[in-house]
């Protein structure tokens, strides 16, 4: 990971060394993407191909990342979700009787794709998923257009 004001200094020429390794040093794999807060991710269980069926709930695996962890952890945002902490905590007390668990705000650290969470927490092994703008996008009209092959 990469903050804000390192990159900066990198792309406004303060920087001679890019901050973006081509390979990273104990694994040896290459950068594929720049992930940014306000991206729309489409996770994948098993292999980013199953996106291409017309089986599959694009709607239901598509989150925004909200926030990113020094950890490397990433938070994520079921794309349809509104409600702020607050009123998720209200919700789900209304509607199971029960206080609300922490997960709930925090994030839950699983996907589940059938029915999805409302906000999820996620360390770099659990990165399950496809990112807009590099193998996605979403036209005006709703519609996935493909950048990569699936």
């Amino acid at each position: 990971m990469v903050n804000n004001f390192e990159a900066g200094k990198f792309f406004n020429g303060k920087l001679e060394e890019s901050p973006f390794p081509e390979k990273h040093p104990k694994t040896g794999l290459y950068l594929k993407y720049l992930l940014k807060t306000g991206m729309l991710v489409m996770f994948w269980e098993k292999s980013p191909e199953e996106l291409s069926s017309k089986n599959v709930d694009k709607v239901q695996r598509l989150y925004k990342i909200t926030k990113m962890n020094k950890d490397g952890r990433i938070t994520f945002k079921y794309h349809q979700e509104a409600r702020n902490d607050e009123n998720l905590r209200i919700d789900y007390e209304k509607e199971h009787g029960v206080k609300a668990p922490k997960s709930l705000t925090n994030g839950e650290s699983f996907i589940n794709f059938d029915n999805p969470f409302p906000k999820l927490l996620l360390s770099p092994p659990n990165f399950n998923f496809i990112v807009e703008n590099y193998d996605f996008k979403i036209s005006s009209t709703g519609n996935i257009e493909w950048l990569d092959e699936y």
